[in-house]
């Protein structure tokens, strides 16, 4: 009878919600508080990418924070980072809105980026380094 009961309350709090992007900013905010930035700015971008809309990117920023003077790709798992391509790097940079935000970008562990070397002159005028660890 508990376990009924648990699932009744389930299907009341997260109501229609048929995949991660239809859940509440509340919750996915909550749940990338625990997340290491990369990995949070990921979840964001990966969120994005399944709606445009004002109230996404609002849910979007809400679940990135402020606080993007550095990221580092070596504070994800190296499994992870080698995998990361061009288009994912982008979206994340979009993403926490590194043109305004950005001073250090260090791709560590990131070995499927050939645009990386153009990054070396970046849009942002507030980036002072970007840095590529192998």
């Amino acid at each position: 009878m508990a376990s009924a009961r648990n699932s009744s309350k389930r299907r009341r709090l997260l109501g229609d919600a048929r995949c991660l992007s239809d859940l509440p900013s509340g919750i996915l905010t909550h749940v990338a508080n625990h997340l290491a930035p990369p990995s949070r700015a990921l979840f964001a971008a990966a969120l994005a990418t399944h709606q445009n809309s004002a109230a996404s990117d609002e849910r979007n920023s809400a679940i990135v924070g402020n606080e993007w003077t550095t990221l580092d790709f070596g504070d994800i798992e190296k499994d992870l980072a080698v995998k990361l391509i061009d288009a994912d790097i982008s979206a994340v940079l979009m993403c926490i809105n590194a043109v305004n935000r950005l001073k250090w970008l260090k791709l560590t562990n990131c070995i499927n980026i050939p645009g990386a070397p153009r990054w070396g002159t970046p849009k942002s005028k507030y980036l002072s380094r970007a840095t590529y660890f192998m």
